[in-house]
């Protein structure tokens, strides 16, 4: 039995919605960093200036600000990734010019209090909605000033991501998009369709293998200065493009809220702490987070069970030339990306996959 961690089947829309996703306040790019670097331009956040972030991201989330020769202050997350209203109060500074907040393996989080916060102090609200699902029914990526979707995460797609527009909208944006190569988008869709094929015939990648033998999960380094330097802006593909406007969004998103609620409760049955106690019914999740005394060692069980997970939580970057100086500890966010791994409950698990993550993870809950 193999179960990978991205859907590598469509799921079509038998309705014609290519007209919902056009939409004139939504713009298409091959990735969600490129979309940022775009929105920076659009947006015309100053250099110097400074961008608060909570304390746990991705190198492609700080890329394109240390591009734009912007600095990143962090705020601290609790055990659950909330942040205290007060404490981001208290470092918006003269020259802060934006709150950055990412909702985190696609749950939806109230922005109420920020967003009254942001037109208090007159700046702008950008909503990280990567690892949310984008459908037009959902309230994710409603209250910034503007949100990024990346769309690859939760379609068979090479690459894919969304930059939406909440408020002014532009005719047209300033920069300058290019045209992805064509042999790498035919790269990237040959690799899901094998992805795919090997599932099916339950092969497991060599690369699960060698996952196996690593003693210690590595996080990705923090990305160097690239202050000025050229950075590439490319649109998504029409082939790419032309597979999204294919699927069913809606029911992809109500398949992963169907698989998330089923394998959590599965979970809690057997004794497993979740990350996420409530869930909004407009969250479109990545995955179901689980808490653990060691992640690392069930993500290797698991890959030797044939099932694909992540352990998505970064610790907080810290000595670099873009960061703000900070004596916090960030205690939480540390002690949380050693504990937290991803499940998969992508939209096209079959009825035998679940089945089969199930059964480990009440294998796992009679160990603890």
């Amino acid at each position: 039995m193999i179960v990978t961690f991205l859907p590598v089947d469509r799921t079509n829309d038998p309705t014609d919605t290519n007209k919902q996703k056009l939409r004139r306040n939504l713009f298409y790019f091959r990735f969600a960093r490129q979309a940022m670097r775009a929105a920076i331009e659009e947006l015309t956040l100053e250099k110097n200036k400074i961008v608060l972030m909570p304390a746990s991201v991705c190198p492609a989330v700080l890329e394109p600000f240390i591009n734009a020769g912007i600095k990143i202050r962090l705020y601290s997350l609790n055990h659950n990734l909330k942040w205290d209203i007060n404490e981001i109060r208290d470092k918006i500074c003269n020259d802060t010019i934006a709150v950055y907040t990412i909702h985190y393996f696609g749950i939806l989080y109230d922005l109420t209090a920020i967003r009254l916060l942001c037109n208090e102090k007159q700046v702008k609200l950008i909503e990280d909605c990567a690892l949310a699902g984008y459908h037009e029914g959902t309230t994710i990526g409603e209250t910034g000033d503007i949100a990024i979707f990346s769309l690859w995460k939760f379609h068979p797609l090479s690459g894919g991501a969304i930059l939406k527009f909440n408020n002014e909208v532009p005719s047209f944006l300033r920069v300058n998009l290019e045209t992805s190569r064509l042999i790498t988008i035919l790269i990237g869709l040959l690799k899901i369709r094998i992805k795919s094929l090997m599932s099916k015939l339950s092969l497991q990648p060599n690369s699960w293998r060698r996952e196996l033998s690593k003693r210690k999960h590595m996080q990705d380094p923090a990305p160097i200065d690239t202050r000025n330097q050229p950075y590439a802006i490319q649109k998504m593909h029409n082939l790419d493009f032309s597979i999204f406007c294919k699927e069913n969004l809606y029911e992809c998103a109500k398949r992963r809220r169907t698989n998330y609620f089923t394998l959590a409760e599965t979970a809690k049955n057997a004794g497993i702490e979740l990350l996420y106690t409530e869930v909004d019914s407009n969250s479109v999740p990545y995955c179901l987070p689980i808490v653990i005394d060691d992640a690392h060692r069930l993500q290797r069980v698991f890959l030797r069970a044939g099932i694909q997970t992540e352990i998505s939580i970064n610790q907080p970057y810290a000595n670099q030339p873009y960061l703000c100086e900070s004596n916090e500890s960030f205690d939480d966010i540390n002690y949380l990306s050693n504990q937290v791994l991803g499940i998969p409950v992508h939209q096209n698990l079959t009825v035998r996959q679940i089945t089969h993550m199930k059964e480990q993870l009440i294998a796992w809950g009679r160990k603890i």
